[in-house]
C-alpha cells in the first residue's frame, strides 16, 4: 500500500492520518472494501505537512471517543484564492461516500 499526497485526477484520497487525528482502523477498512467491492479508484493519503487540519479533528478534540476516517477530493493549492481540482475526482468521490454508508 503506497501512502503520499493524492494525485489529482486519480479519484478520492482515503486518510489515514492527519494533524491531529488517525482514522479508526474499521472505518477505514470499510471505506477501502468500498472501494474495491465497487471498482471506485481511490489513492491513500498522508498529509504533506503538518500544517494541514480538518474539521474532524475538532470532532475528536470535543469526543474523543468519537471514530472517523476522511475522505477526501484531492486539491491542489487548498486554502488559497487559486485552489484547484480535477473535476474527474468528484463523482467517484461521491459514488465512495455513498457505498460507505450503505455498507455501514
Amino acid at each position: 500500500t503506497n501512502f503520499g499526497v493524492p494525485i489529482q485526477g486519480n479519484g478520492p484520497a482515503i486518510q489515514k492520518i492527519g494533524k491531529e487525528f488517525v482514522s479508526d482502523e474499521s472505518l477505514f477498512q470499510q471505506v477501502v472494501n468500498a472501494a474495491k467491492k465497487y471498482k471506485i479508484p481511490f489513492q491513500y493519503e498522508i498529509v504533506n505537512s503538518d500544517a494541514g487540519g480538518t474539521n474532524a479533528s475538532a470532532l475528536i478534540s470535543t469526543k474523543p471517543d468519537t471514530s472517523i476516517v476522511c475522505i477526501n477530493i484531492p486539491v491542489a493549492n487548498q486554502h488559497t484564492g487559486y485552489s484547484q481540482t480535477d473535476i474527474k475526482d468528484i463523482a467517484p468521490t461521491r459514488d465512495l461516500i455513498l457505498s460507505t454508508l450503505k455498507a455501514l
